[in-house]
This record gives structure tokens, sequence and C-alpha cells, in this order.
């Protein structure tokens, strides 16, 4: 059985230590800059305990349509503490009031298609007990997107990424 803290995360999977992330807290700084064609918003967060920086700059055309709005974030994490010998993961979450996608969420499989994805469920087989890995069982690869969508509201967010990663 599964032992808490005995498999580590590696290429293929994330395994976090804990079910919760450890939030960042506020950022320390944020400075916005007005520009011709876009607005930007410069934060850093800084983390005194373990002396970590984390930043982040969201870039916002001046320009959206009434039904498309679109934002770029682009987010920098270190240097990352090794003082204490301990491996560290970082995520971006990402919270759009308003959007339910009742579990449904969507992954591309090879840059050209969508595979569907249902929280805490697989459907080529049964995981007996989701509660023993709750992350890992919800982490899929991305090679360059995924999206979620509100069937009620039409309300999508989507999100493009610059490197193959997890979502």
């Amino acid at each position: 059985g599964y032992q808490s803290g005995s498999r580590t995360s590696g290429a293929y999977i994330f395994r976090p230590n804990e079910v919760s992330p450890i939030p960042i807290g506020e950022p320390t700084t944020s400075i916005t800059f007005e520009g011709e064609f876009f607005n930007e918003i410069h934060q850093t967060f800084f983390h005194p305990l373990d002396n970590m920086h984390v930043s982040q700059v969201i870039r916002i055309p001046r320009e959206n349509t009434s039904f498309l709005y679109d934002l770029e974030i682009e987010w920098m994490v270190g240097p990352i503490p090794i003082d204490d010998n301990k491996g560290k993961e970082y995520i971006h979450r990402i919270h759009v009031d308003g959007l339910n996608n009742d579990g449904m969420y969507y992954t591309d499989s090879n840059g050209r298609q969508y595979m569907e994805r249902r929280r805490n469920h697989r459907p080529d087989f049964d995981i007996p007990d989701y509660s023993v890995e709750p992350v890992t069982s919800n982490y899929y690869p991305i090679t360059s997107s995924m999206y979620m969508e509100d069937k009620k509201t039409d309300l999508r967010l989507t999100i493009l990424t610059d490197r193959s990663q997890g979502g």
C-alpha cells in the first residue's frame, strides 16, 4: 500500500507531500505599467523563511472583444532553497469566479486533439481510493494547452503553455 512520504515525484508523475498547496501569500511588490497596446502588472512574492522569490508578469491587451479576454502570465521561481535537502515543486493556481466545470476538463493529447478528463475518474479502470493520492490522480500531461468550460454560461478558460507541463 501507499505510505505517505515513501514515493516521490518524478519525470512523469506529480506526488506532492501535501494535499493542499502552501500559498506563498500576497505580492510583496506590485507595479502597473500602461502601454499603447498592453497593460502590465509586475509582481514579486518573497517568503522570508525560505529566502524564496517568485515573480510574475501579467500582460493584458488594451483592447479585448466583448466575448473574449486574453491575458498572458509569465511566472518565474528562484532561487529555490536547498539548505534543508528537500525537493520542492511549485504550481501556479488559476481561479476564475463563476466558472463551474462540474469536474470536467480537457488536455491536449498530442497538440492536435483533446482528451476529456473527469476529476476522480478513469474510463478504463477503477481506482479504489482516490483519497490515497488525490493530487496525483488528477494531474495530466499538457503538451501545449488545456481548457475547462461551464456549459451553462459558455464561460471557458483555456491555458496555452510554452512548454510541456502538468495540469
